[in-house]
């Protein structure tokens, strides 16, 4: 995190285009390592999403991310995530956003933890 903060402060290019979209979106992009709600405190995995997707896509994923869950802490660890990033990639096309965000957080975390990693298991 000390690499990114002073990357950001000095004007990092990629750092700050990957850190001013994830405040865009609403999250606050947390250089402790503490997960709290709203906050993104991991680089690791949603540098490698914001890399593979560019921009635009990576601003789409955070947004659906986010509405879908209005930041909770209990679905941006690491897990989650990449199971959410393999779900974005592949039905993206198919999904229909504001159903989505609609119909999701009815379900329980456990509930979609095991959708996540059964369709991680098949997917990967």
């Amino acid at each position: 995190m000390e690499i990114y903060k002073a990357a950001y402060e000095a004007g990092n290019e990629f750092t700050v285009n990957f850190i001013d979209i994830i405040r865009k979106v609403g999250f606050i992009f947390d250089f402790e390592d503490t997960p709290r709600n709203g906050r993104i405190h991991m680089t690791t995995t949603p540098h490698k999403i914001f890399k593979e997707l560019g921009e635009e896509k990576f601003k789409d994923f955070l947004t659906i991310l986010y509405s879908t869950w209005n930041g909770n802490k209990d679905f941006l660890g690491r897990d989650f995530m990449n199971g959410f990033y393999i779900f974005y990639k592949t039905y993206r096309n198919n999904i229909n956003t504001k159903l989505f965000v609609k119909r999701l957080p009815i379900l329980t975390k456990e509930e979609i933890d095991f959708y996540v990693n059964t369709c991680h298991r098949f997917l990967c």
